[in-house]
């Protein structure tokens, strides 16, 4: 558990696209924060996992990762641990929304 990576992911409102986040991308990513090293790298939580861990069902957390991966929010870095995939959290894609008046 990395309390850095998922203090970082709390800052986070909006994806790389400027589009705020929606709830569920935030929680697959505090699922993934709490997997990965202080760096947001090395995240290979099971899909199955993140569901339980975010009270999403399975389908939801596949239809999101793939997502969230060609927005940018998130990098498949091609690996598998354990025959799980290996993420990494781009903490360089994640811009702050403007501000509403």
């Amino acid at each position: 558990m990395s309390i850095n990576a998922m203090r970082f992911v709390w800052t986070i409102e909006a994806g790389p696209d400027g589009l705020p986040l929606t709830s569920t991308e935030k929680f697959i990513l505090l699922a993934l924060a709490d997997n990965a090293g202080d760096d947001g790298q090395n995240a290979y939580p099971a899909v199955e996992t993140i569901a339980r861990k975010c009270a999403l069902s399975s389908r939801a957390v596949r239809i999101n990762i793939p997502n969230m991966i060609q927005s940018g929010m998130i990098v498949d870095t091609g690996y598998m641990l354990s025959g799980v995939n290996v993420y990494r959290i781009r903490a360089d894609s994640h811009p702050t929304p403007p501000e509403t008046p």
